[in-house]
């Protein structure tokens, strides 16, 4: 099944909730390697995930919902499936005991299949009188605790390993992870001073909520604690010195983060002044990280937005008004997302505005994976032109694409350096000297 996920404001963030689970099992168990399902490496497990099931203190139950006889008359499904059995058994046998896995074949108005529904794993009709096919994955621990793979897609054949992997550590580790938030936006629920009433929280933020612990911080932070598991920046303007340097310190423990910097932030209030509406038009809504970015090997320009031709949507900017393409608001298709990486491979489309460019920077240490790019109908465009922009179809003069693909959203690895090596006290400082110390993100 496809999802689609639209995103706004230029800075991704419906991105984060996928990128938070991702960085959490990933980071911290599934590193830089996958399962090769070939017959030829079928039992390579990866080292994260042998860590997982070496190290289970309490018992799992697995439970392999698969309709043999259905499958039959699918002979690619059917041999799939007997790969993930393999895989199941290979799983259990590394587990000392610990994971218990047992194989169903639900018959039609069984208590097996009754089981199925009740954990999570519906049967899928396979056409008038064909009956239902089950094959899916459910588990359970010792606290009732239970969750569930309802269908094994084929098309995510190299990402098996990684699901398997992460519903068992969901049910080895009820305890939500924290997540530390930090953001410069309004997201929160609080007093809105605009319209004199109380402010909704943020969706992205309240789903992030029932997911993980969160943990709001401040932008005059000094310190982030040792059971942050990710720390999400979300347009990060204007950080204090001491703020930056304990990010920086967090990222050289060996620290997660997932940060969306924006050239034009649209639900940045600077500026804003109820007697002069111009203001906040003319006001700067970007967000940086500068000296941070460079040290992680990233390059960032808050003064530009791309444009694309090639995934610009039409747009009506008020009511009456002919609806024309708009270069900034973009909608990404498949060929503009990682399909081998998965974050975006189950997705079927993103949507973008006033999005910024991630460049790798010359010399960088770390490794840069491309996430979501332009087309190659795509350039800068300076971010003035957005500010006070009344028709976008002006976007179009003198719009040149360069011919290269852009990046917007993009995964960083490897080992980083101290962007203040002189300590917190000269972060403000323009000179830049990088230790020789590093630690892997």
């Amino acid at each position: 099944m496809n999802r689609r996920l639209t995103l706004g404001a230029g800075a991704l963030l419906a991105l984060a909730i996928l990128f938070v689970g991702l960085t959490v099992l990933a980071g911290q168990l599934l590193r830089g390697a996958r399962l090769d399902l070939t017959q030829n490496r079928l039992y390579t497990l990866a080292p994260g995930t042998v860590r997982i099931v070496t190290g289970l203190k309490e018992p799992v139950n697995l439970y392999f919902f698969f309709s043999t006889g259905n499958a039959d008359r699918l002979p690619a499904l059917k041999t799939y499936g007997l790969r993930v059995r393999e895989f199941l058994e290979e799983l259990a046998a590394r587990s000392g005991g610990k994971l218990h896995l047992k194989v169903i074949d639900p018959q039609a108005f069984s208590e097996d299949e009754d089981r199925a529904a009740e954990l999570g794993v519906p049967g899928t009709p396979l056409g008038q009188g064909g009956g239902q096919l089950y094959f899916g994955l459910a588990g359970t621990n010792a606290t009732d605790g239970h969750a569930a793979i309802p269908f094994f897609d084929p098309t995510r054949e190299e990402f098996l390993e990684y699901d398997v992997a992460r519903l068992v550590y969901q049910l080895a580790n009820p305890k939500k992870p924290v997540i530390g938030w930090l953001s410069s936006l309004p997201m929160s629920a609080g007093f809105d001073p605009a319209s004199g009433q109380m402010r909704e929280p943020w969706a992205i933020l309240s789903q992030a909520e029932q997911l993980f612990t969160v943990r709001n911080l401040g932008p005059d932070i000094t310190k982030i604690d040792d059971d942050v598991a990710v720390l999400v920046l979300v347009h990060p303007k204007a950080l204090a010195p001491a703020a930056q340097f304990a990010i920086d310190q967090y990222a050289l423990r060996g620290g997660r983060l997932l940060v969306f910097v924006d050239p034009l932030a649209e639900q940045d209030s600077a500026g804003a002044d109820p007697a002069n509406p111009l203001a906040a038009m003319a006001a700067n809504h970007s967000s940086e990280l500068g000296a941070l970015l460079t040290a992680w090997g990233v390059e960032f320009d808050p003064g530009k937005v791309i444009g694309d031709l090639g995934h610009a949507l039409t747009v009506s900017m008020r009511a009456g008004a002919a609806p024309v393409r708009h270069l900034g608001i973009l909608g990404l298709d498949a060929s503009a997302l990682n399909r081998s990486d998965v974050v975006t491979s189950g997705l079927s489309s993103v949507n973008l505005a006033t999005a910024g460019e991630l460049r790798p920077a010359r010399g960088a240490h770390t490794k840069f994976e491309p996430l979501l790019e332009s087309s190659t109908e795509a350039a800068p465009i300076p971010v003035a032109r957005f500010q006070m922009l009344m028709d976008p179809a002006t976007l179009r003069d003198g719009f040149r694409p360069d011919g290269q693909r852009h990046v917007f959203a993009a995964r960083i690895t490897g080992k980083v350096e101290s962007a203040f090596p002189n300590g917190p006290l000269r972060v403000s400082q323009p000179e830049r000297t990088f230790s020789r110390r590093r630690s892997s993100p």
